[in-house]
């Protein structure tokens, strides 16, 4: 979204000042219309009684409500289309006018505008009202007509969902409860109105879309070529899902409790992250803190005390200093922080005199956060929780000191209806960063790539990127984690994309592999084909109660068979003299050809931290509702991995037969990597909205714009 103008002057079809006028009627009729609804209807609470919106009577009174009458029709103003330039789609708004004025259209055509108008009104209320959800049929149903409007060429699409899978449910609005009809109903016609008044408009002068603000009168140019579906729901319903995802104060209490509970007397401290000690530094709340306590200021440490199973919390936080105040802001005083986390809070520097009163009892002191284990010998490496912990069991002989990591762990790898909505924001923001980048010019740099979809990510509100984005051209590709992101991305290369998303504190981890030109080679298209059918066979077995590194041994089968047949491995289970030191007998996989061109894992975990602590290819575990990972398969092939091959006469023989195919894949780097969730009936992929099939990243490759000048 780009630059904003204070005024739409130049454009006589728009009408500010009218259209502030007829929206006070509105607000002065939304009443009597949501009576009518109701009355119409005859259901006490339409949430839990979802109907069909597309029943002949209801739609009869919809009509009559909100399309009818010329004085209370404001959704007969703001229709609904999507937009087809260049490929590209995106839906967006237009405004009509419903009372007689000039225009250069003729009668048929006016009213052509209209009733296509009623048509997408009706279908975006039906999304609304059906419930929390809106429900993607598809395109069966779908109309498609052509409408020339101020020489605006659009297709006009049914309203609805078209991301991945048609039929995937989109959580947009909760109304909350209601004890009347007309409660219920006023609540879903404001929604209504509410939802239009993010839409855009068209300018035929400059050939280009603006979202318009009705309350400040203020137009933002939007590149709609590049948006897709996602990035319009995200605008429209931006303020409805950040309000229903946050993490409750409740849910960070049971936390603590569920903590106390598994410890049973003892005192757990954590420490949160610091300020940062450079000025290219930015703040970052350490996961484990976070998870307990929600508090996203830096310099605090946190107290739990656990008797008898039943927790009791303190928070220690530290006021900014006066003078770097006036620099980067006040912090929230310990009243305010009571007040919004419900938590006991005191000042930082009371913390030793606090620990020490409670450990001198005898109790076991459990730590967290700022180190991964209580190992408090390498005094070269302590951090400041270490040296806290490390001096208080100084002056406590005899205290016992304990790792709370692996419980923590194990409380945070199911993940509340809470955190997986926020995981699936995350996750969407993610996609249509990588979509926008699949739509834009071809890169010259890497870093232009890791631009673009940083500034999308920051642009549909997250907080920032979830790690350092990885985007590797050509041989870089090669390398898992290439952070340069400094060379220049050639036509004919791939390049591997690896980055995602932070929203509020929760991680997604995307990758997609691209063609710089656009369209894949031959020998590109074998390696990427073998790596999506190796992540299609994890899928497959990722299933509620299946082992999870049954899809881990599923993906390098057949990544192992494709490479056998490709003629880059003698045999699914050939082996060679590997570059790593590795026990060949006690673990035969990393010692096989196959594992030496892909190198890694296929999953991790997923939540607050990028590689949240569940490991999902480890042991006997079974995929459970409310796990959160990854599936990421990748080949990498490069002369320059075989010069890394220990000289053995095994590794010279091996190298010998296969450098000329090698050859022929040379700097072939593929991953590709999406995000799931476990519900009760299966696994959902949250990442769906980033296209990953070939034809569909060079069909949106062909939707490309021209480079501009810089």
């Amino acid at each position: 979204m780009g630059g904003c103008r204070r005024s739409n002057a130049g454009k006589p079809w728009i009408s500010i000042g009218r259209i502030a006028d007829e929206r006070q009627k509105i607000r002065d009729q939304r009443r009597q219309d949501a009576e009518l609804l109701a009355n119409t209807i005859g259901v006490a609470n339409l949430s839990a009684a979802p109907i069909d919106l597309h029943d002949a009577v209801v739609a009869d009174a919809l009509r009559e409500i909100f399309i009818g009458r010329p004085d209370a029709n404001f959704l007969r103003r703001r229709v609904h289309f999507r937009e087809v330039r260049g490929g590209g789609e995106c839906v967006v708004g237009f405004q009509l006018h419903h009372r007689p004025h000039r225009n250069t259209h003729s009668d048929e055509r006016l009213l052509e505008r209209m009733e296509l108008g009623e048509q997408r009104t009706l279908d975006a209320f039906a999304g609304l009202v059906a419930g929390p959800e809106l429900v993607a049929e598809g395109f069966d149903d779908v109309i498609r007509r052509d409408a020339d409007v101020r020489g605006a060429r659009l297709e006009h699409l049914q309203y609805g969902a078209q991301y991945a899978d048609h039929r995937a449910k989109r959580r947009v609005l909760a109304f909350g409860e209601a004890s009347q009809p007309v409660e219920v109903a006023e609540q879903l016609v404001g929604a209504v109105e509410e939802m239009h008044d993010h839409m855009a408009v068209y300018d035929p002068v400059e050939a280009d879309w603006y979202v318009f603000d009705w309350t400040q009168t203020e137009m933002r140019k939007i590149r709609c070529a590049r948006a897709s579906l996602m990035t319009v729901v995200g605008l429209l319903f931006a303020a409805a899902t950040s309000l229903s995802a946050q993490i409750s104060t409740t849910e960070y209490a049971a936390r603590r409790d569920s903590m106390a509970a598994h410890i049973g007397d003892g005192v757990v401290i954590a420490f949160g992250g610091r300020t940062p000690v450079t000025d290219y530094g930015t703040f970052f709340q350490l996961p484990a803190f976070h998870y307990l306590t929600g508090y996203d200021e830096p310099d605090a440490a946190f107290v739990l005390v656990a008797r008898g199973g039943r927790a009791t919390s303190t928070l220690f936080a530290t006021p900014i200093d006066p003078r770097r105040a006036f620099y980067y802001g006040f912090r929230p005083d310990s009243t305010a922080i009571a007040r919004s986390l419900q938590l006991p809070s005191r000042p930082f520097a009371a913390l030793g005199t606090v620990v020490d009163s409670l450990v001198s009892t005898g109790v076991p002191l459990y730590a967290l956060s700022d180190f991964e284990d209580a190992d408090f010998a390498r005094v070269d490496t302590l951090t400041r929780g270490q040296q806290f912990v490390r001096a208080v069991a100084a002056r406590h002989p005899g205290l016992v000191v304990k790792d709370a990591h692996q419980l923590l762990d194990q409380l945070r790898a199911r993940k509340s209806p809470a955190e997986i909505a926020l995981l699936k924001r995350a996750a969407q923001i993610s996609a249509e960063g990588h979509r926008t980048v699949m739509q834009a010019p071809p890169p010259q740099h890497e870093y232009e790539v890791a631009a673009l979809i940083e500034y999308t990510f920051k642009k549909l509100g997250a907080e920032r990127a979830a790690y350092g984005s990885i985007v590797g051209s050509g041989v870089n590709g090669t390398q898992l984690h290439y952070m340069k992101d400094t060379a220049v991305a050639r036509p004919g290369d791939l390049v591997v994309i690896d980055a995602a998303a932070e929203y509020q504190g929760y991680a997604a981890d995307i990758t997609r592999t691209l063609p710089v030109s656009g369209t894949f080679t031959a020998a590109q298209r074998a390696i990427y084909q073998l790596v999506r059918d190796a992540q299609a066979a994890a899928e497959r077995v990722a299933k509620p109660g299946a082992l999870a590194r049954a899809a881990e041994d599923s993906s390098f089968a057949v990544r192992a068979r494709g490479l056998a047949a490709l003629g880059l491995i003698d045999s699914a289970d050939a082996t060679l003299d590997p570059p790593w030191a590795v026990d060949c007998t006690a673990t035969p996989r990393p010692c096989t050809q196959a594992y030496f061109w892909t190198v890694h894992g296929i999953s991790h975990g997923l939540g607050l931290a990028v590689h949240d602590p569940a490991q999902f290819y480890y042991g006997e575990r079974t995929y459970q509702p409310g796990d959160a990972f990854t599936i990421e398969p990748g080949i990498y092939i490069s002369t320059r991995a075989l010069a890394a091959l220990p000289d053995t006469p095994r590794n010279r023989a091996y190298i010998a037969r296969v450098r000329p195919l090698v050859m022929r894949y040379e700097n072939t780097g593929v991953r590709i990597e999406d995000d799931y969730v476990v519900t009760q009936s299966g696994v959902e992929r949250i990442s769906a909205g980033a296209p990953r099939e070939i034809a569909e990243i060079e069909a949106l490759a062909r939707t490309r714009g021209a480079r501009p000048v810089p």
